[in-house]
């Protein structure tokens, strides 16, 4: 533990989900300087096993950058894993971690990038939906611009049942609901449908299938236990108004975003305002909206006024090519 400060904390704990990316991590430091957090918990994955002195050396390195960028009075937690836990497992349990700690707090990984007005928006919705239960997260992330400014109409944000996770916060007692276990999907869509009721059958049976194949993994990534959480407790998101985090983790260095699409090239801009909204509802276009663009992969439609069987079109022609691929790659590689 490095601790700069022993004051009681007034503004929103941040936790830093860290690793081995040096250059990247240090712009994710600078952008703290927007708010200046009095509380920050910091955790490392430990390093790989066939890499052990370059990802120790650069895990080193990063520390150094912490304690030179962070200048003003801060109490700094870091919590280091001695093995390699993995970009399924390792934020969970830094979470767990910080909320072992904290009561809220806004969670950032290495390459989510905030925006200067993103910590004040996390920090005054905490406030506002500290009682509402139904909210189960602010998500700073509006998924690259995927919902037109326009539907936002006057609000300065709106509610959907799909998590975001590019820079986000929320409470303890939300996080303390998590879906471990995940044994339900296993089982038969049947049983599994009153969980997804807010979804046409389509819809519904993809996301049933897409929860069922991670159910059958040693290792279930992280975000589909939130997903998975938030659908069973029938929690919200909060999305704003203006995209808030910048993600510049795309490359070969990446585990999950090593090929750029329409979210890497998403812009930031401040939210002058965070007040405007009133009623505790998704709406269920948006959902499916942002459900056929983040979790389907479905970027080429026309987020406006594109109807339902149009995204259903282009998410079977998207699975043809995907398979098309595949069967190809298989007859090369028997020939």
């Amino acid at each position: 533990m490095i601790s700069k400060s022993e004051k009681v904390s007034k503004k929103v704990p941040v936790l830093l989900i860290l690793f081995n990316r040096v250059d990247i991590t240090k712009r994710l430091l600078d952008s703290l300087s927007y708010y200046l957090p009095d509380q920050l918990y910091i955790h490392f994955d430990g390093p790989r096993e066939n890499f052990k002195k370059e990802d120790t050396e650069k895990i080193e390195k990063i520390i150094s950058l912490i304690n030179l960028h962070i200048s003003w009075e801060c109490d700094i937690n870091i919590k280091k894993a001695t093995s390699n836990i993995g970009s399924a497992d390792s934020p969970k349990k830094a979470i767990d971690w910080f909320f072992e700690n904290v009561e809220h707090g806004v969670i950032l990984e290495d390459d989510c990038i905030p925006e200067e007005t993103f910590f004040t928006y996390c920090e005054a919705l905490l406030s506002k939906y500290k009682t509402k239960p139904e909210v189960f997260m602010i998500s700073g992330d509006n998924g690259g611009e995927i919902l037109e400014e326009q539907i936002f109409g006057k609000s300065d944000y709106l509610f959907t049942k799909i998590p975001l996770t590019w820079g986000w916060a929320t409470w303890k007692n939300r996080w303390e609901k998590i879906d471990r276990n995940f044994s339900s999907w296993s089982k038969s869509y049947f049983y599994n449908r009153k969980n997804l009721k807010y979804l046409p059958f389509f819809e519904s049976y993809l996301i049933y299938k897409m929860l069922k194949r991670i159910s059958n993994r040693t290792e279930k990534n992280w975000d589909y236990l939130l997903y998975s959480t938030m659908i069973k407790n029938k929690s919200l998101s909060i999305v704003p108004r203006y995209n808030q985090i910048e993600n510049i983790g795309w490359g070969q260095e990446a585990t999950h975003t090593k090929s750029k699409n329409f979210r890497s090239y998403a812009e930031t801009k401040k939210l002058k305002s965070f007040k405007t909204y009133s009623n505790l509802v998704s709406d269920q276009k948006n959902d499916l909206f942002i459900t056929y663009k983040v979790h389907f992969g479905v970027d080429q439609i026309l987020m406006d006024e594109t109807p339902l069987f149009k995204m259903r079109i282009s998410y079977v022609i998207l699975r043809i090519k995907y398979l098309m691929k595949i069967f190809g790659t298989k007859l090369r590689f028997i020939n």
